[in-house]
């Protein structure tokens, strides 16, 4: 499941291990979750890549 790959992800890039860390964080992501932990994530591990995720705003904080 996008949770066990994404802390799988997370777990890879706190130990350095960037490129693996990359490819689970897009299993993660294969749905379009917007979970925001998962696209935070995946924002940090595209920048230790040098690229950038685009984080979409929290649908409840779009509707205040």
């Amino acid at each position: 499941d996008i949770f066990s790959a994404d802390a799988l992800a997370w777990a890879y890039f706190q130990t350095g291990q960037i490129d693996k860390a990359t490819d689970m964080i897009g299993l993660a992501l294969r749905t379009g979750t917007r979970d925001r932990v998962i696209r935070a994530h995946a924002d940090e591990i595209a920048g230790a890549t040098g690229r950038r995720v685009r984080l979409e705003p929290d649908q409840q904080q779009a509707g205040r």
